[in-house]
């Protein structure tokens, strides 16, 4: 900032008046990294206000940062790109990208995109402090991170037989990717996940086979004390092989998950193999028990009941099949199973109830003409479902019949409940416009669906409303009203 000087001071002056007046975080060291060739070693006690760590590395360089308990330290990470998974096994020095060791905390400001890649057991972002290590996005300028953990390592937190514990992300865009038997966020292969905190941000955590999304890498729980507590946010936690999406690695339990407030979840565990079951969406990884003749016989990992008791209505936990993706989940977030809370958001707004609003004055009505009487609608209480009902093959029969034909009808009978896979198939010919048919306490109906974009914003948003609805399912009405934007329309017919 430039300021007029009336008069003439001596260049001298002018300085030691500049280093006076200013604050000390314009003095924030920035740390190019662009021409690193190996790891730099970085002693935060000897850092008089924050680090900027910046620059695109293609050259195997990394940093590690030294703490001190005490002595809590700003790190900012601007556009920083750091790649060490070029390292090979006995021919180089395995090191992660950028590492933290010593007593203190530290915590990182996220701005501009940042991606961190790391070499053979070691993570994306390695935490080896006793101190807490903590993400934000708070400083007014916008920034994400990408953690990939090498082999055996995790996304964040803890390398080869590291412990991933007291990391908090408070906000910010977060994705985290576990390398093979790490967890995505947590421990690395046989290290605990533990006190993993995320307040708010939208976080992606993916655990690489044996590894859970959040929580232990491969053969490695919550800790003994340990938790993983989401008060916020939205978070897509996905197990790799065997692993819980939220909980335990491989062979590995997962029982302290606390989630609150409003945040937002959808998890999913990972697939079995032939030695191991299917990991749990929150709570145990897959297991095995030994069988005479060198047999396994899987057994799948143990659903986890969190604790929700502070979840507001306004945030829910949804879970999916084991095996689904983090791309499925963000295309499709409404398929899976979705329970809200019971808290009221204290921060929704209130409507006053004590202050009475000044009423305009009444104007004299004319009199009203004679209505004729309404038609009687139907309101959809019944959730009776037929669940044989083959709309694909329906649609398919009727096409065989007249291949050109722009729309087509259906007959469904009875009490038939709108289940999301069935609407789906509904939905899924474009060519044709489809006519269902359908009997309500002695009269008829239509339920006409339209062509639509099926990758459409809306198409997505609409499937999640009729997730929240009972059992996640609708009556024809009620389905009608959540897909009215997409031309979806009931009516009576004679």
């Amino acid at each position: 900032m430039k300021k007029k000087v009336l008069r003439r001071i001596s260049s001298t002056a002018m300085g030691a008046l500049m280093f006076v007046c200013l604050p000390l975080s314009t003095f924030a060291r920035v740390e190019d990294v662009s021409s690193l060739s190996t790891e730099k070693t970085i002693d935060l006690a000897n850092e008089a206000e924050d680090l900027i760590l910046t620059g695109i590395n293609t050259s195997n360089g990394s940093v590690k940062l030294i703490t001190v308990s005490g002595t809590d330290k700003v790190v900012i990470l601007k556009d920083l790109s750091l790649d060490t998974s070029g390292l090979e096994i006995g021919t180089d020095e395995l090191r992660a990208a950028l590492s933290v060791i010593g007593t203190g905390n530290v915590t990182f400001e996220l701005d501009g995109a940042n991606i961190l890649k790391s070499s053979y057991s070691h993570a994306g972002l390695e935490k080896g402090n006793d101190g807490s290590l903590t993400i934000k996005d708070d400083n007014g300028t916008s920034g994400s991170l990408g953690a990939t953990g090498g082999y055996y390592g995790a996304g964040i937190g803890g390398g080869n037989g590291g412990d991933g514990t007291h990391i908090t992300i408070e906000n910010g865009t977060v994705t985290a990717n576990g390398g093979e038997y790490g967890a995505g966020i947590g421990g690395g292969c046989l290290g605990d996940g533990s006190n993993i905190l995320i307040k708010n941000g939208t976080v992606t955590a993916t655990g690489g086979g044996g590894g859970a999304g959040i929580g232990g890498g491969n053969g490695g729980g919550m800790g003994d004390i340990g938790e993983v507590t989401i008060t916020g946010g939205t978070v897509i936690a996905i197990g790799g092989e065997c692993a819980a999406g939220i909980g335990g690695g491989i062979d590995s339990d997962g029982s302290a998950i606390t989630v609150s407030n409003d945040a937002t979840i959808y998890a999913a565990g990972g697939v079995g193999n032939l030695i191991c079951g299917e990991g749990a969406a929150i709570g145990e990884g897959g297991s095995n028990s030994y069988l005479i003749g060198l047999n396994y016989e899987p057994i799948d990992g143990a659903d986890v009941t969190p604790a929700t008791s502070g979840l507001y209505t306004t945030g829910s936990i949804t879970t999916f099949s084991a095996g689904t993706t983090a791309e499925q989940i963000k295309a499709n977030p409404g398929s899976g199973k979705t329970i809200h809370g019971t808290i009221p958001d204290p921060n929704a707004p209130v409507e006053p109830t004590n202050v009475k609003k000044e009423q305009p004055p009444k104007k004299e009505q004319p009199p009203k003409k004679e209505q004729p009487p309404k038609k009687e609608i139907p309101v959809y209480t019944e959730r009776s479902c037929i669940a044989d009902v083959n709309v694909a093959a329906l649609i398919a029969a009727a096409l065989k019949s007249n291949p050109n034909a722009k729309e087509i009808t259906i007959e469904f009978g009875d009490n038939i409940c709108l289940t999301p896979d069935l609407l789906r198939d509904l939905f899924a010919d474009s060519r044709v416009s489809k006519n269902c048919l359908f009997s309500y306490k002695g009269k008829r109906y239509v339920f006409r669906v339209n062509a639509v974009n099926t990758a459409s914003k809306q198409y997505a948003d609409d499937f999640v409303a009729l997730s929240k609805e009972t059992d996640g399912m609708a009556g024809f009405l009620r389905a009608a009203e959540i897909f009215n934007d997409l031309n979806v329309t009931v009516n009576e017919i004679n």
